[in-house]
């Protein structure tokens, strides 16, 4: 059903603890982009909010981006292990990652959330008070509230993530080129043996090794892997994304 104003408030307020939250006057934004919000199940204990921002995507032009690049498992059936070789996989998922986003005040106009709201509705909002503060508003404006970060439901979403976890990664010495699983181009073949793949917040190794005879003879082995998730730690650190502990895997075979 339809959210009540004393709900949505409740979420306005999380966003405003996440520094999430635009507020600006009713005439600044265009209501035909009004969204809506409703959450899928995450986990036992969470879920996942979903900004149904289908009015205004169907009024942008959309242009694809990293997205058209993002890599296939099929690409795994084709790794050469020949006789000798096993896959040592390592993987990284980001917790959050599209609310670590924070959007433009342009950008945030075009998500408004809900009906509008007094100022005595929404002064208790860091948000407001720094609109009201910045002379952006005034208690006499009929005022809305808008998501001020990256929405699952924007169709812009999957190629922004994609590309600036790529590009994040880049600029720490990992994803090669010569490395990357591309579901649109011909598998390397790395001198490294190493293989790369980002799926907008999870990140995939996979290194081969020549088999030893046992397991831990064989992961005793130095790769290209190694590197790569100790500096991709570091790129994550570098800017406040942190990595879900329960998901990590390193060099499983």
């Amino acid at each position: 059903g339809t959210a009540s104003r004393t709900e949505l408030l409740k979420v306005f307020a999380r966003w405003d603890q996440l520094e999430r939250l635009f507020v600006c006057k009713t005439d600044e934004v265009n209501f035909l982009d009004r969204c809506e919000l409703f959450a899928v199940a995450k986990d036992v204990d969470r879920d996942r909010q979903i900004l149904h921002r289908k009015r205004r995507n169907r009024r942008e032009y959309h242009v694809v981006g990293e997205s058209r690049n993002l890599p296939h498992a099929v690409l795994l059936t084709q790794l050469p292990l020949g006789r000798d070789l096993v896959c040592a996989c390592s993987v990284d998922d980001i917790r959050d990652f599209y609310h670590a986003y924070v959007a433009t005040e342009k950008r945030a106009r075009s998500s408004p959330v809900g009906p509008s709201f007094r100022w005595g509705e929404v002064a208790h909002l860091k948000a407001a008070q720094a609109a009201l503060a910045a002379n952006r508003i005034t208690t006499g404006d009929r005022l809305v509230c808008c998501f001020k970060g990256l929405g699952m439901g924007d169709h812009a979403a999957v190629d922004i993530a994609q590309e600036s976890h790529v590009n994040l990664l880049r600029s720490w010495g990992t994803f090669l080129p010569e490395e990357t699983l591309n579901y649109r181009h011909p598998l390397p073949k790395p001198e490294s043996g190493y293989y790369e793949g980002i799926m907008i917040d999870d990140h995939l190794g996979v290194q081969l090794l020549p088999w030893k005879g046992d397991e831990v003879t064989t992961l005793a082995q130095e790769g290209r892997d190694q590197q790569v998730f100790e500096a991709a730690t570091a790129a994550y650190n570098s800017v406040d994304l942190r990595t879900h502990e329960g998901k990590k895997v390193r060099r499983s075979l």
